[in-house]
């Protein structure tokens, strides 16, 4: 099942695969619902130049510090899984 999130945040940040998108985090965490990031992402289709996390503060549908700590988790996520990819590359050079 795809859901929207996987979708609209890739506008949010760095567009990788590893990257934990903040519309996921934002999600899993009961901060907002999927139609409350579609109004976000519509309103940046549309012109608005604010990334997804702003116009949901903006909007009042999260908090600044529910933003922070999304963003937070995500940046922990991307840190790991790019330490783990250095950590393979490491171990087939010694190999």
């Amino acid at each position: 099942m795809v859901f929207f999130a996987d979708i609209w945040m890739w506008s949010e940040n760095e567009k990788t695969e590893d990257n934990m998108l903040l519309g996921q985090i934002l999600l899993r965490e009961g901060k907002c619902s999927e139609s409350d990031i579609m109004v976000a992402h519509t309103k940046q289709m549309v012109g608005e130049k604010k990334m997804i996390g702003e116009i949901l503060v903006d909007l009042g549908i999260i908090e600044s510090d529910d933003l922070t700590m999304a963003l937070i988790k995500q940046r922990k996520a991307l840190i790991g899984a790019k330490s783990l990819l250095l950590a393979n590359k490491l171990r087939r050079r010694m190999n």
